[in-house]
């Protein structure tokens, strides 16, 4: 998809957040397994080089909406560890829930889960591995 030149129409920071969780809203009801994101901007207007560090939302279109649906697409309880602070994601809290079925519930029983390791088990045998349960699971 074209990174729609919304940053002509979403002006602050909070609308471009909310844009981008619309647009995730939509993949996520229509069950869209791949987003292709390109650019679409004639070349001569795109930026040489674009700190990807740095907030991204007025600069490259392309890649904040990348970074929102990628922070979006992870499982709520996976979202700390693995992406840290960015100012790309500082207005988060005005991001949809998704409810994917890749997102389970902690009290939802299911045959497999998607995990994160922790570290050393407890008893030193094996990894503990986060799975959005009351208690880690060590994988066997």
């Amino acid at each position: 998809m074209p990174d729609l030149n919304y940053s002509a129409s979403c002006v602050t920071r909070e609308q471009r957040t909310t844009y981008a969780g619309r647009v995730a809203r939509a993949l996520a009801i229509y069950c869209v397994d791949e987003v292709v994101i390109f650019d679409d901007s004639p070349l001569d207007q795109r930026p040489a080089k674009v700190d990807e560090d740095a907030y991204t939302g007025d600069i490259s279109p392309a890649h904040f909406l990348e970074h929102i649906l990628t922070y979006l697409e992870a499982p709520p309880f996976m979202r700390k560890a693995l992406f840290p602070l960015h100012p790309n994601l500082r207005s988060q809290g005005l991001l949809p829930q998704m409810d994917m079925p890749h997102h389970p519930h902690k009290d939802e029983w299911l045959p497999y889960r998607e995990g994160m390791t922790e570290g050393p088990a407890k008893n030193g045998k094996g990894y503990a591995v986060s799975v959005n349960t009351s208690r880690p699971g060590i994988p066997n």
